[in-house]
């Protein structure tokens, strides 16, 4: 396609003609006429026309009206006129007189082949008419057919323009054979021409589903544009775009992020803020903020570019009425249905002046106002038009094609919602069939089931419209009595096709997606198991539970060069994420462009790795789910554990003690328990009363809320137990559950309160897979040492850091109970204690290997936009290697031994709820470090009742105390100590928590100098017997 050039200003144009004017007059006709076609090839517009329209005046003079030499000169002037003016209604006359004369002198076919597709390209650039230019191009390839051999890369080029029309007019068969015949002729010869050919092909890969092929010609594409023009032109930057949008829909969503960025930069810096290849730009930077849920800053961006088309006088495009359906897609996420509407009814009066009435782009507007109304309840409106959807898509696309799929299936769902499940039936076996090509029936069993598990469909997108089919499949059995094992084997299917798909991506991110697929698919299961159906249940949760880290801590063993291999990519990879997300504007657009390639490198790692080790590749994804049997046989005699899931519509609670189980299951369709969660850990977490009446107000709510959800979540308790494991989820992630009221309290003073504190020890994990791996665990070799570091503040950051870390230690105070908390723990227990100035980041990097026990005692900043960067902050030391804020993601890198990391700071178990993850937080990068148990903060703590804390709780360790009645015994010990009773709020307290295994652990205490007196003192007593006796 051609490509848009800034105009010139005229001013400057005219000057250069003047200057130039004497020199030009030296030079006959067909001289000029060859500079002009010498400019023309070297695309230096400006100068072309300054040459063309001299060698026209010239020409006219001296040549008869109508010559075939005349035709020639006329058409470079109108080619200036285009290109350089952007005139493109004054040169098409222009054009049209040329060929007019071309046909009447019998012009030679090159000649008139050039002005036939110069007038197809305004056609279809310009006017966004592809019919018409079309009809041009075809002529133009009829014209150059017989004289193809001397011109192969305009021939080419031609059938390239062809396919292009072609494809534009949803003709996807035939504008596949013209890019076929066109790559043919390139690959070997004008290779930016080849690069857009590339680009077709993937395109057209991309509408028809074939994602994969997609990727291999976008890549293709994006390295020949590198080698040939460089990562600084705007083709590049359109193959970056084109390969982020397939990203987005194979919903590979962290590679797509840094590819519009590095595009967006790209276009700013040569184009332009005001190009209309940068409104495209940013309209992708649009819909994938849009996608990722971040609605405003999606809006932004639509606007933005918005304003380019109109500024443009671009809206009567393909690409404008692109831009109004993305909207409208916008403001359906936001409920704003009635804009929605109006978007999509605008987006299709656009598209049926470009293209024809039965084009596939306008089908997919009908389709998003189908969905708008099916949203407000008008099933009646919405059925009728998805059946319009589902013809026009077999007929334009084919009957196979994933946009039909989705309209049969929403089809389906609204004669399911109408109350016509009679007339679902044959519409969803069109979708399955058309789908697998494999037969279905309402009674499909284990054979049908199997044949699916091993079915490969060629993107994700068709898995995620047979996912689709099965949810309408699971609401047509519903209705029938007996078929819950039918119900539970499809959902068993799903969710094994969700893992089997899983497996296909490296990022860990890009896989939220299809763990948040997978939690809907568990919630399906649950809803239908009864209360005894343990077994089962435990095997649904878990899919859901810490499934990337357990993937992480139990992946198997590569050989040994491609793991290497892995491992320096991954390291990499985080390196250049975590120094991306930590700089600045500047910095970070100077950082795109390896991020991408280090994405690139790790994503071609899996496919080599996949094509080689096909089982081995597969086993990194595989969700083992423990069972109930070996649970039980972990657990303590006076132990319990409790697994929860919150779903939509219900919260699930899964119970096990040495004995007994069951599955438990409450309401949450009103919403009202994700709002008490949220409001006790308001109460809990902004605990800072300024007056009498105040606090008390804050007493009264939290013991409400507190014995409230007590009942609700711990309840069900039998009174014999002592020790509890919760693996909670989402809202639950963030709550203690010691400080729960066990029954109504019968006094107003916090330390009598009924807290389950008091008869719980408690602790907590990501999984019960996890749980149990550790326990079972004998890796490690505890050799009672601890390594305690508190690190000091005050100081300014080095001036070499990031602005992120320099604006962090700016607001950083010092903590004095922090340093007293690792001075006393260094006169009590053996080890390495650094305080102050020592306590740095370097120092820890180099010494946590060597310890059973890690304890730091510093400030924590939690990064809620990114949990990756959240930190520990080490005292400032002007390292240049490191900048002493130790994050998540450079934990997580860590290989460590401890069996126990203590993180006495602020809010180091808190974080992002990610589905299927659980917290990304600072504990969670220690875990993926190695660490199996770790004691952590849910918010900010007082450091003088965390030195208590700390105190109390190795003391109990030493005692022979497991960690969890460690922990226990310590926050007891504090509320016993209190006489204050604004000192015994549990925001003081309770904010520490003991996540993983709860194991007792050996801590080696310091011999005191009374300890050498006992010991010396039966020796002494023995050596004084034995002199008296001898004087005697």
């Amino acid at each position: 396609m051609k490509q848009i050039f800034p105009i010139l200003g005229l001013f400057f144009l005219v000057l250069f003609k003047l200057q130039a004017q004497d020199s030009l007059q030296v030079y006959h006709w067909s001289d000029l006429a060859a500079k002009a076609f010498l400019a023309q090839q070297a695309e230096d517009y400006a100068l072309m026309k300054v040459y063309a329209d001299a060698a026209y005046l010239k020409g006219k003079a001296v040549l008869p009206a109508g010559d075939s030499s005349l035709a020639r000169l006329l058409y470079y002037k109108a080619y200036g006129i285009d290109y350089v003016l952007e005139d493109a209604e004054g040169a098409l006359t222009l054009y049209e007189q040329a060929v007019d004369w071309q046909l009447a002198s019998g012009a030679p076919a090159y000649d008139l082949a050039m002005t036939l597709m110069a007038m197809g390209d305004c056609y279809d650039v310009a006017f966004g008419a592809p019919q018409k230019a079309k009809a041009y191009y075809s002529q133009a390839l009829e014209s150059l057919e017989t004289v193809r051999e001397k011109h192969l890369v305009d021939y080419a080029l031609l059938l390239f323009y062809c396919g292009n029309a072609e494809e534009q007019l949803g003709h996807l068969a035939k504008a596949k054979a013209f890019y076929k015949r066109a790559l043919g002729f390139q690959k070997n010869g004008n290779q930016l021409d080849y690069s857009s050919t590339l680009n077709g092909l993937a395109n057209l890969a991309k509408t028809e589903g074939r994602w994969l092929d997609a990727e291999d010609y976008y890549l293709e594409s994006l390295a020949v544009d590198a080698r040939e023009l460089g990562k600084k032109h705007q083709n590049y930057s359109a193959s970056l775009l084109n390969l982020a949008d397939l990203y987005m829909r194979m919903r590979r969503m962290e590679e797509a992020e840094p590819l519009l960025l590095e595009a967006e930069k790209i276009d700013r810096e040569v184009l332009g803020p005001k190009d209309l290849n940068y409104g495209v730009t940013l309209m992708g930077l649009a819909r994938f903020y849009s996608t990722m849920g971040k609605w405003r800053k999606g809006k932004e961006y639509y606007q933005r570019a918005q304003a380019i088309f109109i500024a443009n006088n671009w809206t009567v495009t393909a690409q404008y009425a692109g831009l109004l359906l993305s909207m409208s897609g916008n403001a359906e996420i936001q409920e704003n249905y009635a804009e929605a509407i109006s978007l999509s009814t605008q987006a299709i009066a656009i598209y049926q002046q470009i293209y024809p009435a039965d084009h596939h782009v306008i089908t997919s507007c009908m389709m998003r106002k189908a969905n708008v109304l099916s949203k407000q309840g008008d099933y009646q409106k919405a059925l009728s038009i998805y059946a319009q959807a589902e013809d026009r898509y077999r007929q334009a696309l084919g009957p196979k094609h994933y946009y039909r799929l989705a309209a049969l299936n929403r089809e389906a769902s609204m004669f399911i919602a109408l109350g016509q499940p009679q007339k679902a039936v044959p519409v969803l076996k069109e979708a399955l069939v058309a789908n697998s090509s494999i037969s279905w029936s309402m009674e499909a069993g284990a054979d049908y089931l199997d044949q699916m598990r091993a079915h490969a469909f060629p993107a994700n997108n068709y898995l995620e419209e047979y996912l689709a089919s099965l949810a309408v499949w699971i609401d047509l059995l519903a209705s029938k009595k007996g078929q819950k094992q039918q119900q539970l084997a499809i959902v068993d299917l799903a969710l094994d096709l969700l893992e089997k798909e899983r497996a296909n991506t490296t990022q860990a991110n890009n896989q939220f997606f299809f763990l948040r697929e997978t939690a809907s698919w568990v919630e399906k299961g649950l809803s239908l198991l009864a209360e005894e159906e343990v077994d089962q249940a435990i095997d649904l949760i878990e899919r859901t539970k810490a499934v990337l880290l357990l993937q992480a801590q139990s992946a198997p063993a590569l050989p040994k060069d491609w793991q290497q291999r892995k491992d320096q990519l991954e390291q990499k990879q985080a390196n250049l994420r975590g120094a991306y997300l930590n700089a600045g504007a500047k910095q970070q657009e100077a950082l795109l462009a390896a991020l991408n390639q280090s994405n690139r490198e790790l994503d071609q790692f899996r496919k080599e790795l996949q094509s080689n080790y096909p089982d081995l590749a597969a086993s990194y994804y595989q969700t083992a789910t423990p069972k109930i049997k070996d649970l039980q046989a972990a657990l303590g005699p006076k132990m319990a554990l409790l697994d929860y899931f919150m779903g939509q519509e219900k919260l699930y609670i899964l119970y096990l003690d040495k004995d007994k189980s069951r599955l438990i299951s409450r309401s949450l369709k009103n919403g009202q328990l994700t709002k008490e969660l949220n409001q006790l850990y308001k109460n809990l977490s902004h605990y800072k009363p300024r007056k009498k009446e105040e606090a008390l107000a804050l007493k009264t709510s939290y013991m409400q809320l507190a014995q409230t959800l007590g009942e609700e979540l711990l309840g069900f308790l039998p009174a014999e137990l002592e020790q509890l494991l919760i693996l909670p989820d989402a809202e639950l992630s963030f709550i203690p559950f010691g400080l729960l009221l066990s029954e109504q309290p019968k006094t107003d003073n916090y330390s009598d309160l009924p807290y389950y504190l008091k008869d719980l020890a408690i602790s907590y994990n990501y999984s019960a897979a996890l749980w149990l791996e550790n326990k079972n665990s004998s890796k490690r070799k505890n050799n009672g040492l601890i390594l305690g570091l508190a690190a000091s503040y005050g100081g300014e950051a080095a001036e070499q850091r990031a602005p992120k870390a320099q604006n962090w230690r700016a607001v950083l105070q010092d903590l004095p109970a922090a340093k007293e908390e690792i001075k006393r723990l260094s006169d009590y227990y053996q080890g390495d204690f650094f305080i102050g100035e020592s306590a740095t980041e370097s120092l820890f990097k180099e010494k946590a290997r060597d310890y059973a026990v890690l304890h730091l005692a510093m400030h924590g900043l939690l990064d809620e936009q990114n949990p990756s960067l959240s930190a520990l902050a080490f005292t400032e030391d002007n390292d240049s290697s490191e900048n002493n804020f130790l994050q998540a993601y450079e934990i997580a890198q860590m290989e460590l031994q401890a069996d126990l990391v203590v993180l006495s700071a602020c809010q180091t178990g808190q974080g992002r709820f990610e589905r299927g993850n659980g917290t990304a937080s600072l504990a969670r990068a220690f875990m993926y470090a190695g660490s199996p148990a770790l004691l952590v903060s849910l918010w900010q703590v007082n450091d003088q009742s965390t030195a208590y804390i700390m105190h109390q709780f190795y003391a109990q360790l030493a005692q022979g105390a497991n960690k969890a009645e460690a922990l226990q015994q310590a926050k007891l010990a504090y509320l016993k100590e209190q006489t204050e009773e604004l000192a015994k709020h549990p925001n003081l307290w309770s904010a520490f928590i003991l996540l993983g295994d709860e194991k007792s652990l050996l801590i080696k205490e310091k011999e005191s100098s009374w300890n050498y007196i006992l010991l010396a003192l039966p020796l002494f007593l023995f050596a004084l017997f034995v002199l008296l006796r001898k004087r005697k």
